[in-house]
């Protein structure tokens, strides 16, 4: 047997060559200050990309809580499916309608307006004085 050589592809490689600008240049009046307030940028992007990653581990938390959630909910509709099953019976309701509650009891009239009457002066006493202190 004669084992056959693989043939191997040569990919050629294309280059472009870069073309070469000539370069701008501006003037940046008070160097400084621009440069203080580019960095101050940078801080501030900084700052709210770690607010951003940390709003996204509390989006995830929260949806992970909520799955959580309505597994224990799924969880108590059947316990309390199986605690309305195990239930006694109500007989019917005509033996309810039996029991008549007597019309003619009264209840006891409250005598909350003569005490709210008595609040009242004691309020208007307290204003008095207080307008008295005022002078």
């Amino acid at each position: 047997m004669v084992a056959k050589k693989k043939k191997t592809v040569k990919k050629k490689v294309v280059r472009r060559r870069v073309r070469e600008e000539d370069p701008t240049y501006v003037k940046i009046d008070n160097a400084i200050t621009f440069r203080k307030n580019l960095l101050g940028t940078a801080i501030e992007a900084g700052t709210l990309l770690k607010h951003v990653e940390s709003y996204k581990l509390l989006k995830e938390l929260k949806m992970k809580e909520i799955k959580n959630l309505h597994l224990i909910m799924g969880e108590i509709e059947k316990e309390f499916k199986k605690f309305k099953s195990e239930l006694p019976k109500v007989k019917d309701l005509q033996e309810k309608e039996k029991i008549i509650v007597p019309e003619t009891v009264k209840m006891p009239e409250k005598k909350k307006i003569d005490h709210l009457s008595g609040l009242d002066a004691e309020l208007d006493d307290i204003k008095q004085k207080l307008a008295e202190l005022d002078l």
